[in-house]
């Protein structure tokens, strides 16, 4: 079994969920909320340390039409120095509709999410769809 992390990336807010290959199960995990990442990375060594992760799959913004996102160079970044502090494979991986999923899900369920849960849904949704395709 390896332990995968998958994290939803923003400015302020961290989506975070946890599974493993053998079920390719994933589970939402608290959010973290920053002002800055420099406040991520303690908590994130942990969490990896925690839960024994052996990989991380970051959720890669893009645009409907395949092209970078606005966001994407700031990701670009949290990865770079993400993968200067691990020693582990860190993936990314397109995360076009993940939020917009949690969003339609949520009201359809009638929910309101705290802040950040909807970060860490569409880091849920993210890894299961790479789990699923990783059997």
């Amino acid at each position: 079994m390896a332990a995968v992390l998958a994290i939803d990336v923003g400015d302020k807010k961290i989506g975070l969920a946890v599974g493993d290959t053998e079920t390719r199960m994933a589970f939402a995990r608290p959010p973290l909320l920053v002002e800055t990442w420099d406040e991520a990375w303690a908590p994130l060594h942990e969490l990896l340390q925690h839960d024994r992760i052996t990989s991380i799959v970051v959720g890669w913004p893009m645009n409907t039409d395949g092209t970078a996102g606005p966001q994407t160079e700031r990701v670009q970044q949290f990865v770079d120095h993400l993968q200067q502090i691990v020693s582990i494979p860190v993936q990314k991986r397109d995360e076009r509709m993940s939020s917009q999923a949690v969003q339609r899900e949520q009201q359809q369920a009638g929910q309101k999410l705290t802040r950040g849960q909807e970060d860490s849904l569409a880091a849920q949704l993210l890894l299961e769809s790479f789990l699923n395709e990783h059997q």
